[in-house]
């Protein structure tokens, strides 16, 4: 049983064709404003000596970011000593995150147990400022460097210059690690 004929095939085809042409021209059309610049990335996030620190460093691992307690203003939430998201041009991963990568059940985990906030508000557009840390659970999840503009009472200095200093968390874990026993 035929179910085209060969006119009709034909038709189907070239109608096919427009539409995959119409929709690359669209996405062209439109696309070419969002095309990544011809500017070299590395002029625009240059490297200074707190960052080739943490870059030298060639194990898995995490970095928090803490904002000075007086600096911790709501209406102004993109101010951080280290920007979220900047170091992934350098390979280096920060459980601050950044608006549409945050999911929600992270932004809950991290203001109620991290920071201990037990009435946390979760909105759109979350950037996780780091004000305090449990550093224990911090170094559960691979946080191995602090990054601040002052001293973290009672940590050790890795790194201190060009206005900040980067603290190593003495809880620091693996990426990955065997439990034996656990308490909810």
């Amino acid at each position: 049983l035929k179910i085209m004929s060969k006119p009709l095939k034909r038709h189907t085809q070239v109608i096919c064709c427009a539409l995959f042409l119409m929709v690359g021209l669209d996405l062209f059309y439109y696309g070419y404003r969002l095309r990544p610049s011809t500017v070299d990335a590395r002029a625009v996030f240059k490297k200074n000596a707190s960052l080739s620190f943490l870059t030298a460093d060639k194990t898995l691992f995490r970095i928090a970011s803490l904002q000075p307690a007086q600096k911790q203003n709501r209406a102004e939430p993109g101010h951080k000593v280290f920007k979220p998201n900047l170091g992934m041009m350098y390979g280096l991963y920060d459980i601050g995150g950044h608006e549409s990568l945050m999911d929600r059940t992270y932004v809950l985990f991290s203001r109620t147990i991290l920071q201990n906030q037990p009435n946390a508000n979760v909105d759109a557009g979350v950037i996780l400022d780091f004000g305090d840390l449990h550093l224990k659970l911090a170094g559960m999840m691979n946080v191995k460097y602090l990054i601040s503009e002052s001293l973290v009472e009672g940590l050790a200095i890795a790194r201190k210059s060009d206005g900040i200093v980067i603290s190593k968390n003495p809880y620091f874990l693996p990426r990955s690690y065997f439990v034996s026993e656990f308490q909810v």
